[in-house]
């Protein structure tokens, strides 16, 4: 479906947006998230052109060739971070991706979501037009079955000078166009500074003990104007997702949380298969979340799932700095575990 295929390049620019974020980011390997951020660009590129094949409508049509030129565009913007990297200007690298970039991402979304309006009321329109014609058949259907009544009782009883007419109590359905509850395009500015992200990296480098870690999640939760955090680590063989870390949840909660298995149908587990962000949805009264997997070397080691508020979890600026307090977590853990190992063997 056209819906299923929106999402798709949506989450693609999660990724792509991801990615850059996270190279910029204080304490990043470039090398490791650079290739990382061209494959996400091909992919949106390539997910764009998918669909604007699948599009019916020329205003869908004219939509996703603006939003493929704008695709285009995250090469640009990846060069120019990358120049500032390398001539040792790591701010204005930063500048380049979370506001050139950010201003990117959100015109290109809003394009994608012009186009799956389109194509949203155009399919709608087909469908009332497929039901009035569906009315139509129904009520000559009716209309010839009486006329036929009518003339078998004219031969059988000749005399019969009238007749009562029946009631067909044929009503075409209502067709009505109905707004989407919740806009791809409906970014909403996080208000939260490079420096402010590039502090909060720095302090997790620093932290040394389970308390500063909580304290820290708290900033992060605050930063990021979330209703709670949760940190999941994978168990030593992958095969589930075991609560680690809290923020915004009663104790009562967290002892009821149970593990997740890694093949569980939910945003989390698979964020951890996929190692990809994941974005869910507000629906009605129920939050979104935004889930980041915490990527080391040694693969995913676990995410960290936040769950938003008003519809936060289309912003790009939360998905980035989701992703990269995922990236410092994850750094955390592996240095963490490499220290384990050492002592569990007697190696310095």
């Amino acid at each position: 479906m056209f819906d299923t295929a929106v999402r798709d390049v949506i989450n693609g620019v999660s990724d792509l947006r991801m990615s850059q974020a996270a190279y910029v980011a204080t304490g990043q390997d470039v090398a490791f998230w650079a290739p990382k951020a061209n494959a996400a660009a091909t992919n949106v590129a390539d997910s764009v052109t998918l669909l604007r094949a699948a599009a019916t409508t020329e205003a869908g049509r004219a939509a996703l060739d603006t939003a493929g030129t704008m695709a285009a565009m995250f090469a640009q913007i990846d060069r120019r971070a990358r120049e500032y990297l390398e001539q040792g200007m790591p701010v204005m690298a930063g500048d380049v991706v979370l506001s050139d970039g950010g201003e990117t991402a959100v015109a290109l979304v809003g394009q994608i979501e012009m186009a799956r309006a389109s194509e949203q009321r155009a399919a709608e329109a087909e469908e009332g037009a497929q039901r009035r014609r569906e009315a139509i058949a129904a009520t000559g259907a009716a209309a010839i079955a009486l006329l036929a009544t009518v003339l078998l009782a004219l031969r059988v009883k000749p005399a019969a000078s009238s007749m009562a007419p029946s009631e067909a109590g044929l009503d075409a359905p209502a067709s009505s166009l109905r707004e989407d509850a919740v806009s791809f395009a409906n970014v909403r500015p996080s208000g939260a500074s490079l420096r402010a992200v590039s502090r909060l990296c720095t302090d997790f480098g620093r932290a040394s003990d389970v308390e500063e870690l909580k304290s820290l999640l708290g900033q992060t939760a605050s930063l990021m104007d979330t209703s709670g955090l949760m940190v999941w680590v994978g168990s030593p063989d992958g095969s589930e997702l075991q609560p680690a870390l809290a923020h915004g949840y009663t104790q009562e909660i967290l002892a009821r949380m149970p593990t997740l298995r890694r093949s569980a149908d939910n945003a989390a587990a698979a964020a951890f298969r996929s190692g990809k962000l994941q974005v869910v949805l507000a629906q009605g009264s129920t939050n979104g979340a935004i889930v980041a997997p915490m990527l080391s070397s040694r693969g995913c080691v676990g995410v960290i799932s936040a769950e938003t508020r008003h519809g936060a979890e289309t912003s790009e600026t939360l998905q980035a700095i989701a992703t990269i307090v995922a990236a410092q977590l994850a750094g955390i853990l592996q240095t963490t575990s490499e220290a384990g190992e050492r002592r569990a063997t007697g190696t310095n």
